[in-house]
């Protein structure tokens, strides 16, 4: 799922646009998740376009760590592994404009438009998910329009 501003002619046509800017507002810095056996804790850093995740680990029944980035409709997974480590999840980073007829723009075409991108970007709510075991965390966090 993709919210973009834009306009809509009489015609058909739509001109959609962003220019991404972005301001990370973390309910906290660190996610604790886990039981006795297996735990995991992620600590986040905002970064200009994104964020950085570190990883630590304990794992004795649990076969690895898994962080998810939550949109409105859609999850992506940002770490799999089972060993402790780092990401980085970035948003969109480069400008965008997309003039195109309402019956010509497919999913798939906009997926093409924004170079194959993958994820969730934008701004509004979103969470961070931490995964290990059967034990799972969330950690809210908002998406501002950045200042220039």
């Amino acid at each position: 799922m993709i919210e973009l501003p834009g306009y809509r002619l009489r015609n058909g046509v739509i001109i959609l646009y962003t220019k991404p800017s972005y301001e990370f507002n973390f309910q906290g810095d660190v996610l604790t998740a886990g039981d006795v056996e297996d735990y995991a804790q992620l600590s986040l850093k905002p970064l200009e376009n994104g964020f950085r995740g570190e990883v630590t680990m304990g794992l004795k029944k649990g076969k690895y760590v898994e962080v998810a980035v939550r949109g409105k409709l859609v999850e992506y997974i940002a770490f799999f592994e089972e060993e402790p480590g780092t990401f980085t999840y970035e948003f969109l980073k480069e400008p965008l404009l997309i003039v195109s007829h309402e019956k010509a723009l497919s999913p798939q075409g906009l997926q093409k438009a924004l170079d194959g991108f993958i994820g969730i970007s934008g701004h509004g709510k979103f969470s961070v998910v931490l995964r290990v075991g059967k034990s799972a965390k969330e950690m809210m966090f908002r998406v501002e329009l950045g200042r220039e």
